[in-house]
Parts: C-alpha cells; sequence; structure tokens
C-alpha cells in the first residue's frame, strides 16, 4: 500500500492542477492541396457550358495556387501551409 501511496498523490495532485489551469484555445486555418498531377502550368483547354453558352476557361498551374494560398493566408491567422 506504501508504494501505491506516491503514486496516487501525484495523480490527485495533477488531476487538481489540471482542473485549475485555464484552458487556451486558437483557431488554425490549414491551406492544402490535395494532387495536382503535375499541372503545374496553367491549361487552356478546358470547355464549359456556363448559362448555356460554351466557355473554354484557363485552369491550374502552380503560380494561380500560390497567389491563392498567399491571399488566403494574408487573410487568416495562425496559417499551416
Amino acid at each position: 500500500m506504501e508504494a501505491v501511496r506516491p503514486l496516487f498523490c501525484a495523480a490527485v495532485t495533477a488531476a487538481f492542477i489540471s482542473l485549475s489551469s485555464p484552458v487556451l484555445s486558437a483557431d488554425l486555418t490549414i491551406l492544402h492541396i490535395n494532387d495536382h498531377h503535375s499541372h503545374l502550368q496553367a491549361d487552356g483547354r478546358m470547355d464549359l457550358t456556363l448559362a448555356g453558352e460554351r466557355t473554354r476557361v484557363r485552369s491550374g498551374g502552380f503560380p494561380a495556387l500560390v497567389t491563392k494560398f498567399k491571399d488566403l493566408a494574408a487573410q487568416n491567422k495562425n496559417v499551416l501551409k
């Protein structure tokens, strides 16, 4: 029983300290891209139909991605990229 007493006292002390300590929280913004499939250059070959009109759009490219990441990082605190 004597060997258990120090462990019990330590557990009770740790529980008391954790209950009396303030809980800190923070917002975290995670910027992530799953898979770019090696589309490092922009591609202007994507056709979409918008409001009944066929439209060609430019998609992909790391320069556009980097710009968007910078914009989002500037708008948020605690950003993880």
